[in-house]
């Protein structure tokens, strides 16, 4: 049976067809992707036995990373990682903070920062016609105290500027309704605390101003997955739609 690696040498020229357009003009390879993937894979003894034992579907999964631009690593402060089944081995694509963040620039999106919320900093939330966040880091002898809340702010093409925000305890309980058994929330709360809240904002931005046709592949991915993280359908027809109109869209541009 052929090995993983193998399996990725042999792809090497649809791997690099897959890469979009845009990180092809930044001269980013087909081996910087299979590089990096394998560089975490080989660390991690299972998967690799479950990517040896059923290349073709870890392939996919891999491919689609590539497709999106993300590289794949370690957990949820990579640009995405792959969880997958421990008894069957099954792989799943996940997007991390940075991953989702990537995909929304490309789309269109100026500039995406998150904000966290500390018990002794100064916070004004303002909503209504003319939304507004205002926040005052506290950089006192007493310290910024607990997190109480995490924000995620957008800077849309127009200028205008959207945000998020969602206090710990709405974030505890979304945690316990939806992912009260993930590892990765245990092991990265922080990141998964910002990529909850980002979807979240991803979800209320307007859309038609300006954004390209990345938009489309955002709009997809974001709308993938409701419950641990942003993820991706090992069939993603849809996806695939919308990624090839992007590349159109980018090489007659």
């Amino acid at each position: 049976m052929q090995t993983f690696k193998a399996f990725l040498i042999s792809s090497m020229t649809e791997i690099d067809n897959a890469i979009p357009f845009a990180l092809k003009q930044m001269g980013v390879t087909a081996k910087q992707f299979c590089s990096y993937f394998f560089l975490w894979l080989k660390g991690e003894k299972q998967a690799l036995e479950f990517a040896n034992q059923n290349p073709e579907a870890w392939y996919k999964e891999f491919l689609l990373g590539v497709q999106l631009g993300l590289a794949i690593g370690s957990g949820p402060a990579t640009e995405a990682y792959i969880t997958y089944d421990k008894r069957t081995g099954k792989p799943k694509l996940m997007t991390g903070w940075k991953g989702v963040k990537k995909i929304a620039l490309l789309a269109g999106v100026q500039d995406l920062w998150p904000i966290t919320i500390h018990e002794n900093d100064e916070c004004e939330v303002i909503q209504g016609t003319e939304p507004k966040l205002i926040h005052k880091v506290n950089l006192g002898d007493n310290g910024r105290g607990k997190l109480v809340a995490v924000a995620v702010v957008a800077t849309l093409p127009n200028g205008s500027k959207h945000f998020h925000i969602k206090t710990e305890r709405e974030l505890a309980k979304w945690r316990q309704d939806f992912a009260s058994r993930s590892q990765v929330w245990a092991k990265f709360p922080l990141e998964m605390r910002k990529k909850t809240v980002l979807i979240q904002l991803c979800k209320e931005l307007p859309t038609g101003i300006g954004l390209t046709k990345w938009g489309a592949v955002f709009q997809e991915v974001v709308g993938r997955e409701e419950y641990e993280a942003v993820g991706v359908d090992t069939n993603p027809e849809t996806i695939k739609i919308a990624m090839d109109a992007r590349n159109e869209d980018e090489t007659n541009g």
